[in-house]
């Protein structure tokens, strides 16, 4: 049998703040007549179902499985070697026709419906039942944000409805007006990039260069300094090329910056691996998969090269029970004294987060204790804190997230280019962004906002508050 892909209990913070529908709902919405190496409208995939007996949808639009909810039966045979028909392989050329910019680098086909993360508890059939894990437990989806594409919002697709016929000519004149003359209105430059989503800073960047004939990122750099420089740059640079750039600072000089590389490697979709790779291999013409090796060793470095491999389980396969009960099994073992560490990345490196999260629920369920204790007592530095990312990413993104922040800003000082790295990159996804700050809240007993305010101060300040307030 396979497992419900929703396996979330109770509202995790009481009322609904995330709204009634997954993170990123349709972040690029439909096709809107850009090319994408498909011709819109006129190609979908797979043949059609009687009502009840497709268990993906009535049909695949624009090259994206359109899957449907509560559905756990096989998929049909033209789609049970991923990627179905009609997908372009994920590992394949990079950037595929259809990006909607350069040298931002987008990748992909456009986003379609998303299937995970709703919200609601789970079929009842799942909520109960002999061989079933019963309640799963609060937590918020781990796939929320990624398209039915595996891509993060911002690496690629088109625009989203909404956003059809935004025109950034009025926002690039107040970025001119920002910088002219001596002096910089530091203000009126956060107000007008903070709240933009990736395809609004994409068009806001292209039009500047298009009328200044000048980089939008040099120009930054030439106007300010210090952390709103920092902060702004990975605003105007995209979510792609922000992963990009952060990897690369992760890796350059002396010693590794390891929370840094976590973040942008671990847990992600083979989608947007592979897309960082390519940018990478484009920007510094080097493989980052022997940058990484190279600043790495023992068995992290191991570890590191399997993530890397882009090979994991796609979130649209259902789970199925006794793959769990192997696999908690195998960790049972690898988490056993004297045992290495390769069992236990292997599972967390390979699985998808629907099938970490029954893991780390029967786990506990079998031990008496989380998942996550037994890998704070089996392993300790780099190793410990990568097997934690992927674990707390797929259990409960929003909650791993709040961690994450807090530990930026717990103890003397604040650690703050991974703040700066962490709040940009949260703020692109806004019901990500709503989510996490109410877990915070839930948490911690203050406001996320609150937080970041006592820790930081003037345009650095209000360039953070702005962007946590984007949502």
């Amino acid at each position: 049998m396979s497992y419900n892909q929703q396996p979330y209990g109770q509202q995790p913070y009481g009322q609904q703040p995330y709204g009634q529908q997954p993170y990123g709902q349709q972040p690029y919405g439909q096709q809107t007549g850009q090319q994408t190496g498909q011709q819109t409208g006129q190609q979908t995939f797979g043949q059609q179902y009687p009502q009840g007996q497709q268990p993906y949808g009535q049909q695949f639009q624009h090259g994206q499985p359109q899957y449907q909810q509560g559905q756990y039966g096989q998929p049909p045979a033209q789609y049970q070697q991923y990627p179905p028909q009609g997908y372009s392989q994920p590992s394949a050329q990079y950037p595929p026709q259809g990006q909607y910019g350069q040298p931002q680098g987008q990748f992909g086909q456009p986003q379609g419906q998303y299937s995970q993360g709703q919200y609601n508890q789970p079929q009842g059939q799942f909520q109960q039942g002999q061989g079933q894990f019963g309640q799963y437990g609060q937590g918020a989806p781990a796939s929320a944000g990624i398209g039915s594409n595996g891509l993060s919002p911002g690496y690629g697709g088109p625009p989203p409805p909404n956003e059809t016929f935004y025109d950034p000519v009025l926002d690039v004149q107040a970025i001119i007006k920002a910088c002219k003359g001596f002096g910089t209105d530091e203000k009126l430059l956060i107000n007008t990039l903070a709240n933009k989503s990736p395809y609004q800073v994409e068009r806001i960047r292209q039009n500047y260069e298009q009328v200044k004939n000048k980089s939008l990122s040099n120009l930054l750099e030439k106007e300010l300094s210090g952390r709103l420089e920092d902060g702004l740059k990975l605003v105007v640079s995209g979510p792609l090329s922000a992963d990009v750039e952060n990897v690369h600072r992760a890796l350059k000089g002396a010693g590794t910056n390891e929370n840094m590389l976590n973040d942008v490697v671990l847990g992600r979709s083979n989608a947007d691996l592979n897309a960082i790779k390519y940018m990478f291999n484009q920007r510094f013409n080097k493989s980052l998969e022997r940058e990484i090796a190279d600043d790495l060793s023992m068995k992290t470095k191991s570890m590191f090269k399997r993530v890397l491999e882009a090979a994991r389980e796609e979130e649209w396969v259902p789970v199925d029970s006794s793959r769990v009960q192997a696999d908690v099994d195998a960790l049972s073992r690898g988490l056993s004294p004297g045992n290495g560490a390769e069992v236990v990345y292997e599972v967390l490196a390979k699985r998808s987060d629907n099938h970490i999260r029954m893991i780390s629920f029967e786990y506990s369920k079998r031990h008496g204790r989380p998942l996550s204790d037994a890998i704070q007592r089996a392993f300790s530095g780099h190793m410990e804190t990568a097997l934690l990312h992927m674990l707390g990413l797929a259990v409960d993104k929003p909650v791993f997230w709040a961690d994450q922040l807090e530990k930026c800003m717990a103890g003397l000082g604040t650690n703050d280019d991974l703040l700066i790295e962490r709040v940009v990159r949260i703020h692109w996804d806004k019901q990500l962004l709503a989510a996490v700050k109410a877990a915070y809240r839930t948490k911690y007993h203050k406001e996320l906002i609150k937080r970041v305010k006592g820790e930081t101060s003037g345009d650095y300040e209000r360039m953070l508050v702005a962007l946590l307030d984007s949502a």
